[in-house]
């Protein structure tokens, strides 16, 4: 494949630092939270693919406290910028509802002290709850348990002193009010002194919920007459809380919550009638009636009491309990707490929590096991985590270094470090444990005998199969009904995720952390924020977006040689609904869409070349733009994805004749629309060629909104116009090729083929062994190729081509076998990038290129898959990392699978070209055809000349 190629550089957008990240129940989610208000939902079995960003100034209706109009634009961008500082999550926590599979987010702003829930279906910020008046938010902790429990409680500790318990989910037989059960209810409110009392009842009025109870009288500091120790308490933030809930069993169903203050202070509180219940014939674990529980303190250290080592007036700024494990004999026993917490000196110390009974437990614990030096600099310790064994503890924070600490003797002895990582530059500000899932298949196809329906063949029946065999040679013309049985082995690792100011992500694999270095996840814009044109004509653009708005550049022939690109027009978007978080433009560069969560807005773009001042001059380029008028229903819809159709699809569909109806300029372009709500929209955009006047017509697919299936992120038309392909990503799980799985999420196929052109359900394709990353639909030249064929590629980098007229798999996907991950080479497969995007050459159907971050796959259908592939530039890193892998396994490079040709077509050429991976171009967002032959490449360089001076500390060593 010979290609001219654009590469553009210039185009970028400053990553924004890291606040937090949190693991979702089951640990196959994360969330990061980003300064610049931005919530990103990452799989880190799809290689942190960001399934979805939520941005969180996007405020849902009922709940902002603005009263202007919607279609104001006056201070939109203003508006904007208030919500991004009131509603940025510095705290996110995952809840799961009671007997449901449905994950919860929820956030809060430290400054403001709002909680908020993030809603991953609507892209809304919902149910904003103040937590004590004016009183800041400092932590947030969730009643979940590592055996994967509910846990749809949340306990917030504020800068006031006070620990607050929210209810997350609405009970059906809740009596409050439709404008109440909006917000999270406050059920519980915990205190510490009188004087505390005092003023956290006069901040109650600002919460939304009349059934607050206050035992300040069972809470053991409340018997103090002491003045300073009141006014301590008072004015004690809490800085970390942990909520200690490994049993959840009948008799304390609801466990211990450890807090830690800024005085150094460690309490741990418990519930002294845990089995409260609205019903008892009910599971205790599900209808706890909170409002009703008391809590009283079990356990009280002062760590600074006349113990200097210790630093207690540092403060204490992280907290864990160790999970439980039967084959941990720990130095207290097992049946006791122990609770990991780290200062603001640089030191680790392990506690005794006490009894696992709750209140039945007493006073008791408190007694210090074992103090660890985290750093020697004395930087503060504000991340700590556990893995799933409670045997390796983790710990980081404001010196960067991630430190592991294990247990001597398989867990029964003292704790050691073990290794030290640094990977970051900046200070720490998320750590959690993730898991990554790994499913290898194997599907056998098993002939049905039709003369007994209940009869099965047996997997291993020798005779059977050469029965079959023998059948088959028979009577080969005969269609033989098959099953379909699919084995699947799964493995799971942990690994551990961080996160800081240094803007990236890094993972390691726990089980070889002593071995492994951490890989380094740099944060790239998503692939829809540049978007270009596909013309040959003047309309050769590139369009970025921006945060209320985008960019355009025009970029030159390639005959002029330049590598250049020219920026000849700015459009602003006025929307007081949020920013602009998608956009896309025409093959054709003459309409480019932009919107949001606030709704679309459509432009007509035209390059007008003039003459300079002087006959000398150079012309000078310039962008006429025009809004188009689309109906409110349109620019009030909340859009996840844009696509506009091929610009030859209406005339190839309508018109056998191509005269008037030149590729550069078509009559007929269409535009799709998916709503994080469900509908999808289709927008029939035609233009008049003599008055240039400009219609729309919309068509409305009625999709239902499916809260675990997500929204639809990929949308592509297919060139005969017929079909529309939807892809979404599955929230909660994944559906499997074995259908074992229980995801929402898939591709589904729509066509144009109902009652005055009516879009409606056509196919929903069978789910891949791996979750899909991007499909496209083939150009459509020759061959098999000129139907509707769709190409969807997996995380792993391996793809299925679809027959979608027929509704089936290709031809070339059969021949390659399923699932096809073993017959792709290892050099594809192992690739950490996911890809993204799929184009077409568009002078050869069969070839096509697989876009990642930081590499292509060439693919060339006509030839066989090599079972070694060949690497652009030779010298580069996945080139020896092959040459390695080879050495190891004693193989040799080139050769195709199979003896006629290989796997992917019987005859074709035994070639070791096809499937070559590029690795000339580093963190790729954006690869397209301008014109035959003609490539352009957008790469964002990663820099941090932006982010903060960075502190003083060790370079080297630990």
């Amino acid at each position: 494949m010979n290609v001219d190629v654009h590469r553009v550089r210039s185009l970028t957008q400053p990553p924004s630092p890291i606040l937090t990240i949190a693991a979702s129940p089951d640990r196959s989610l994360i969330a990061v939270s980003r300064n610049e208000g931005t919530v990103e939902i990452l799989s880190p079995s799809q290689k942190f693919r960001p399934l979805h960003t939520i941005y969180t100034s996007n405020v849902c209706d009922s709940d902002s406290d603005s009263d202007s109009d919607s279609d104001s634009d006056d201070d939109s961008s203003s508006n904007s910028d208030q919500n991004h500082n009131e509603f940025r999550a510095d705290i996110l926590t995952w809840v799961s509802a009671p007997h449901s599979n449905e994950h919860l987010l929820f956030g809060a702003n430290s400054l403001t002290g709002k909680l908020f829930q993030i809603d991953l279906a609507t892209d809304l910020v919902t149910r904003i709850t103040p937590f004590a008046g004016s009183s800041a938010v400092m932590c947030m902790a969730t009643n979940l348990t590592l055996s994967g429990g509910f846990g749809d409680v949340l306990a917030a500790g504020g800068e006031d002193g006070s620990l607050r318990l929210f209810k997350t989910t609405i009970s059906s037989t809740s009596s409050s009010s439709s404008s109440s059960s909006s917000l999270i209810d406050c059920v519980k409110v915990i205190t510490f002194g009188t004087g505390n009392s005092n003023v956290n009842r006069a901040n109650n009025k600002n919460l939304h919920s009349s059934s607050t109870n206050f035992d300040s009288d069972s809470d053991e500091d409340s018997t103090s007459t002491s003045t300073s120790n009141n006014n301590a308490a008072t004015h004690d933030p809490i800085l970390c809380i942990t909520w200690a809930n490994q049993s959840q069993s009948a008799n304390d169903p609801i466990g211990s919550i450890f807090v830690g203050t800024i005085s150094g202070m460690i309490k741990r509180f418990d519930c002294t009638n845990p089995t409260s219940q609205s019903n008892s014939d009910v599971d205790v674990d599900v209808d706890i009636d909170w409002e009703r529980t008391r809590w009283s303190t079990s356990m009280k250290v002062n760590t600074g009491d006349g113990n200097a080592t210790l630093t207690g007036l540092s403060g204490i700024w992280s907290i864990k309990v160790q999970p439980s494990n039967n084959n941990n004999n720990s130095n207290n026993n097992n049946n006791s707490y122990t609770v990991v917490t780290g200062n603001g000196a640089g030191y680790l110390n392990f506690w005794d929590g006490g009894g696992k009974q709750g209140y039945k437990s007493g006073f008791s614990g408190g007694e210090l096991l074992q103090q660890c030096v985290q750093n020697v600099e004395n930087s503060r310790v504000s991340l700590v985590e556990f893995d799933r064994t409670g045997n390796v503890c983790f710990g980081t924070g404001e010196d960067t270094r991630i430190v592991v600490w294990e247990k001597e003797n398989g867990g029964g002895g003292r704790w050691i470090q073990s290794k030290v990582h640094r990977p970051h530059t900046h200070p720490v500000k998320g750590l959690v444990v993730a898991e990554i899932v790994k499913e290898e298949m194997e599907q056998i196809a098993e002939e049905i005998d039709d003369s007994d329906d209940e009869t099965t063949v047996e997997e291993n029946d020798k005779d059977s199969k050469k029965k079959r065999k023998k059948s088959k040679k028979s009577t080969p013309s005969k269609a033989v009904p098959r099953q379909i049985k699919t084995i699947t082995k799964t493995s799971t690792k942990e690994v551990l995720v961080s996160g800081g100011l240094d803007t990236k992500l890094s993972a390691v694999n726990i089980g070889t952390i002593a071995n492994s270095r951490p890989k380094k996840f740099f944060p790239l814009p998503p692939p829809d924020l540049v978007s270009s044109s596909n013309s040959a004509g003047a309309n050769r653009l590139l369009a970025i977006r921006r945060k209320h708005g985008c960019e355009v550049y025009l970029v030159p022939p390639a005959s002029e040689n330049s590598s250049s690109i020219e920026k000849i027009a700015e459009i602003f978007c006025k929307s007081n609904k949020g920013v602009m978080s998608v956009s896309a433009m025409s093959a054709c560069g003459k309409f480019y869409a932009i919107g949001g969560v606030g709704g679309i807005t459509l432009y007509k773009l035209k390059v007008v070349v003039g003459a300079g001042a002087n006959d000398t001059d150079e012309e000078d380029p310039s962008l006429e733009i025009s809004k188009i008028e689309l109906p409110r229903t349109v620019t009030n819809s909340s859009a996840s994805c844009l696509s506009f159709g091929s610009p030859s699809a209406a005339s190839k569909s309508n018109s056998n004749s191509k005269k008037n109806q030149p590729k550069t300029q078509p009559k007929t372009v269409e535009l799709a629309m998916a709503s994080n709500f469900g509908p999808v929209v289709v927008i029939t955009i035609k233009s008049d060629p003599k008055t240039e006047k400009i219609t729309t017509t919309v068509k409305m697919i009625d999709i239902k909104p499916n809260p675990s299936r997500g929204p639809i992120v990929c949308l592509d038309f297919s060139v005969c116009g017929k079909f529309l392909a939807t892809a979404s990503n599955s929230k909660l799980a994944r559906e499997s090729m074995n259908g074992s799985g229980g995801g929402k999420g898939g591709v589904e196929i729509y066509d144009n083929g109902g009652e005055n052109g009516e879009w409606r359900s056509y196919w929903k394709l069978p789910p891949t062994e791996v979750a899909h990353t991007c499909l496209k639909f083939c150009n459509g030249a020759e061959s098999e190729l000129a139907t509707a064929m769709l190409v969807v590629a997996c995380a792993t980098n391996v793809f299925y081509i679809f027959n979608v007229e027929e509704k089936r798999f290709s031809e070339w996907s059969q021949e390659v076998g399923l699932p096809a991950f073993s017959s792709f080479p290892k050099d594809v497969t192992v690739r950490p990038e996911y890809p993204f995007k799929i184009i077409f050459n568009p002078t050869v159907a069969a070839q096509f290129l697989i876009v990642a971050n930081n590499h292509f796959v060439m693919v060339d259908l006509d030839r066989a898959i090599p079972k070694n592939v060949n690497f652009v530039p030779v010298n580069c890193v996945g080139a020896k990392q092959q040459n390695k892998r080879l050495s190891k396994e004693g193989g040799e490079g080139g050769g195709g699978k199979g003896g006629k040709g290989g796997k992917g077509g019987k005859g074709r050429k035994n070639t070791n070209s096809n499937f070559s991976v590029v690795m000339k171009y580093q963190n790729i967002i954006l690869a397209d055809f301008l014109a035959p032959g003609e490539l352009v490449v957008v790469e964002h360089p990663w820099s941090g000349g932006h982010l903060v001076a960075v502190k003083d500390r060790h370079v080297y060593g630990s």
